[in-house]
């Protein structure tokens, strides 16, 4: 048995690679197991198959992807016949697949002892969405638009669960880096995201992390047209952005509103997150304590009689916004602080049902504290 293994890009995504493969040979009138010389297509048959696929619209609707697979034979003048399906997915794409299959003739047919023989071939059809733009030529802009929240509508809650869930990567933040990374995934008809890529990258930490978060993203009410669903892409930004001013930093999308209010809150007094309101405060990890005495060691150096943290947690306790005072504090002081801040762990807070919440914890740096916790740094390494 021969076979022939054509590689193409995207054949499949474990990158196994499918084959164009004989399965029967007849020679005079007998089914053999061997030929001396198989048939040849003129170019990349791959290629070939994907430039004269035409994806079906309905397909294109569910978002439908995979191979089908359609056996065939090469008859003594290369042309083909007896096309089936031996494994389909559903009756557009195997219909396109026979028709394509169809158009397959080969320069040159098999051969056995200088003569031309009927070989019988499996061949593979791939079908792939590469990228949204097939879907935008079918669909165009859909009457409305998904909704991630059917309870909130409106792209506010989208940003929150972004904010709540994302977290910035230690690398990025110890190069100092920041940017704007565009993820382009898919919707279907159900709400469920699928397909996801970096449509615009700033560099692979930011990447993966954007990447990592839109995987988590299910919409509750799809886009529709004529009150139907509608698969449709959709592109979102996800802006990594470090402090600008002395005293705050986020990592939000840019035109997220949470660390304004939070900062706002805690300028007026009234922040409406407050320890009480939790049945569990959070709480520092025990390996966040080292860290707590790096803190001092900045401390030390400020010539501050104190530096009050406030720091507003996600759901698993990472921090999303930050503010440090008072803001007579040197500005790099404050960015070293930030950045260790970043590194520390929370347990985080419970609410009333002991389900993880969005919180709020306040650190005061001082003398005091600082000796406190040397001792439970020193206490954590005689237990080692």
């Amino acid at each position: 048995m021969v076979r022939i293994c054509i590689i193409f890009i995207g054949l499949l995504l474990s990158f196994i690679c499918i084959n164009a493969q004989i399965v029967d040979t007849i020679w005079n009138n007998k089914i053999i197991d061997y030929i001396e010389d198989a048939p040849h297509f003129k170019g990349d048959l791959m290629s070939f198959i994907q430039k004269e696929i035409n994806y079906p619209k309905s397909a294109l609707k569910d978002y439908l992807e995979g191979t089908v697979i359609v056996s065939l034979w090469v008859e003594q003048d290369g042309r083909t016949s007896n096309h089936e399906v031996t494994n389909g997915i559903r009756n557009d794409l195997n219909e396109e697949a026979l028709r394509v299959a169809r158009l397959i003739i080969f320069a040159k047919p098999a051969m056995q002892k200088g003569k031309p023989i009927r070989v019988k071939y499996l061949i593979p059809v791939k079908f792939e969405m590469q990228n949204c733009s097939d879907s935008v030529k079918v669909f165009g802009n859909p009457e409305e638009l998904p909704i991630f929240n059917k309870e909130s509508p409106g792209i506010d809650k989208l940003f929150e669960f972004i904010a709540e869930n994302i977290k910035y990567p230690e690398s990025a933040l110890n190069d100092q880096m920041e940017g704007r990374v565009i993820i382009e995934f898919w919707i279907n008809t159900i709400g469920i995201t699928s397909n996801h890529r970096v449509d615009r990258s700033v560099r692979k930490d930011l990447d993966d992390e954007a990447l990592r978060i839109a995987k988590l993203i299910r919409f509750d009410i799809p886009a529709m047209n004529n009150g139907k669903a509608v698969g449709i892409c959709f592109r979102l930004p996800i802006s990594f952005k470090l402090p600008k001013e002395s005293n705050t930093a986020s990592l939000l999308l840019s035109d997220s509103t949470i660390c304004d209010k939070f900062f706002r809150d805690l300028e007026s007094r009234k922040a409406e997150l407050q320890p009480n309101f939790y049945s569990r405060p959070p709480f520092p990890k025990e390996n966040s304590i080292p860290i707590l005495c790096e803190l001092c060691e900045i401390f030390s150096e400020s010539s501050k009689d104190f530096v009050a943290v406030a720091l507003l947690l996600d759901k698993t306790g990472i921090p999303m916004c930050i503010n440090v005072s008072p803001k007579s504090l040197n500005d790099s002081l404050k960015n070293e602080i930030i950045k260790l801040l970043y590194r520390m762990e929370f347990e985080p807070a419970l609410g009333g049902y002991q389900d993880p919440v969005v919180s709020e914890f306040h650190l005061v740096i001082n003398s005091k504290k600082c000796e406190m916790y040397k001792n439970m740094n020193r206490q954590k390494k005689r237990k080692k």
